[in-house]
Formats: C-alpha cells, structure tokens, sequence
C-alpha cells in the first residue's frame, strides 16, 4: 500500500481516479440524506415558534383593547372574534391598533373573551398554520 502511493506520487499522473469520485459523491449524498430532513424541521420549528409569538402578542394587544374598552363606555361582550369576519367591531379594531403595522394582511386571528376577559387567542399565518395562546398558558 505504501509503495503505491509513493510510486503514484512519483509519477507525473495528478488527479483522482473513477472510483474515488464515486465514493465521495456517495458520501456527500448520503451527507446531504442526513442533514437536509434535519434543516426542514429546523425551519419548522422556527415558524411555529414565530406563530407562538405572534399568537402572544395578539393575546397581550387584546387584553389591553379589553380592558381600555371595559373602562370606558364601550363594553366588550362575551364571544369570538375574528379578525377578518368582525374587522369593523371596536373590539378588533382597539386590537389592531394595539399590535401596529407588524401583522401581513395575509394573516388573521380569533379571540375568545368571556365576562372575565380574553381567554384565547387563535393566530393563523399565511401558510394556513395556526397557534393557540390561552390564559395563563
């Protein structure tokens, strides 16, 4: 073995043979099988967690628009709203104007409040993906 590798140094052949190339190729593809599922559920991830928080800071923004609004004359009733279907009650709108220009108009929002205030928070992203943020959760 020794002696083949010297002799191959030796003579004036530079390069890499078939079968080299081929195993390399099969050890960066079987690299590429191990890593690229990983990296997806990386990405994954990552959009859930944004959701998550996107969900929070729906709640937090609606939790502020109930309790400004419970304060003055404007009473919230107890239901679901959705930021799509009720974007004209004042509710959703002290909502929106709490979160500010940070949301895309491709993504939308439910929230339930009871007599006691907001219970949950439903976020759904542009892909369709939805995050649920409860009270206390």
């Amino acid at each position: 073995m020794y002696k083949t590798l010297v002799n191959r140094l030796k003579s004036k052949k530079h390069g890499f043979t078939l079968i080299e190339l081929i195993v390399v190729i099969a050890i960066l593809g079987i690299l590429a099988a191990i890593l690229v599922p990983s990296l997806l559920g990386i990405v994954r991830d990552s959009r859930e967690r944004v959701n998550m928080t996107n969900a929070r800071s729906v709640y937090s923004a609606a939790h502020q628009a109930f309790t400004t609004l419970s304060l003055t004359a404007t009473p919230v009733d107890a239901g679901e709203y959705d930021s799509v279907d009720d974007a004209a009650d004042a509710f959703i709108i002290a909502v929106a104007d709490n979160l500010g220009a940070g949301f895309d108009a491709d993504t939308s929002y439910s929230i339930v409040v009871t007599a006691d205030g907001v219970q949950s928070v439903t976020f759904t992203d542009a892909g369709g993906e939805e995050a649920v943020f409860t009270a206390g959760g």
